[in-house]
């Protein structure tokens, strides 16, 4: 496998607002082995100021839990963050 050396130029930021204006939601566990949460938080607040911008913060969203490289674990599946917010902006 081979990289291009283009791919080291652009942060996880860049390659998000990409989707912009279409909604966006990143979780991230403290315990997560593959991420570190500090960063991703830094990202993820770069990101969001492109949203925020167009008026349409409500759209992004990151959320940081307690786990590790999983999705929130709760109980109740209607309780989860990313359920919640899929839910709202997918119906």
């Amino acid at each position: 496998y081979h990289m291009l050396p283009t791919l080291a130029e652009f942060s996880d930021a860049d390659v998000g607002s990409l989707i912009c204006p279409r909604c966006f939601f990143v979780e991230c566990g403290r315990k997560d082995d593959a991420v570190y949460w500090e960063q991703s938080v830094a990202a993820f607040k770069e990101l969001k100021a492109h949203y925020d911008r167009l008026g349409i913060g409500e759209r992004c969203r990151h959320h940081l839990h307690e786990g590790g490289h999983e999705t929130e674990p709760l109980e109740n599946v209607a309780d989860i963050a990313a359920v919640k917010f899929l839910d709202r902006w997918l119906r």
